[in-house]
């Protein structure tokens, strides 16, 4: 559903102006390179010009007065409402298999209660699963938002795939510490991998079930996952 609440709802009252929230499935966004009208699945059509542009300040105390976590693109923030069964329980595998995975070494699993921040397009996500390895990097204007991770974890669902293949992968490529994408399908046995080589091109790889994936950091051993 889409949420219209006065800014005074959310800070101190000086803000005349209505603030448009838009409650989209996990992950939905509109794309930087869509029409001026955007729509998503179960949610309310929302012209480019209705949508309230906020500063990531503002974004910030968004989420802070109503405990919603949103993703902010392009200076609009998306508030992110629980997946399926299906999805929540694949992302969960995820995360047991790569938590199992790295046990004893210095990268570390995240769900999706971690904040990724974009330096290079000011974008904030969060990702269904992530990995860090060595010390996080905190953003220095949010201080619960990382931008170093090593791997992202992005469960399909046929709400959020298109964007999880186009700008927000493109997004995520901005983070140079970024050496694996995963795309993870619900319906089917079906991991798609992407490996950023050192020369800053990346590998694409798909793998059926029974099929292996090498996954790799600078910083760490060449652990192999299944």
């Amino acid at each position: 559903m889409c949420v219209a609440r006065s800014h005074a709802d959310v800070w101190d009252g000086r803000h005349e102006r209505g603030l448009l929230v838009t409650h989209a499935p996990q992950n939905a966004m509109r794309t930087r390179r869509s029409s001026a009208l955007t729509s998503f699945p179960h949610t309310c059509a929302t012209s480019a010009a209705e949508a309230i542009r906020l500063t990531y300040e503002e974004y910030l105390a968004l989420e802070a007065s109503t405990g919603v976590r949103h993703q902010y693109v392009d200076g609009v923030a998306y508030a992110m409402v629980g997946s399926d069964p299906e999805h929540a329980q694949v992302s969960a595998n995820v995360i047991t298999a790569l938590g199992n995975l790295l046990r004893g070494g210095s990268c570390r699993v995240y769900s999706s209660d971690l904040k990724l921040r974009i330096p290079a397009t000011g974008n904030g996500y969060y990702a269904d699963a992530a990995v860090v390895c060595g010390r996080p990097s905190r953003h220095p204007g949010d201080a619960i938002a990382v931008t170093n991770p090593t791997l992202l974890v992005e469960v399909l669902s046929p709400s959020t795939e298109t964007f999880d293949r186009g700008d927000k992968f493109s997004d995520y490529q901005e983070l140079p510490s970024l050496r694996h994408y995963l795309l993870v399908a619900t319906g089917t046995r079906r991991v798609e991998h992407y490996r950023r080589n050192d020369d800053g091109t990346w590998i694409y790889s798909a793998l059926g079930r029974g099929a292996q994936v090498r996954l790799t950091s600078r910083s760490s051993k060449d652990p192999e996952a299944e």
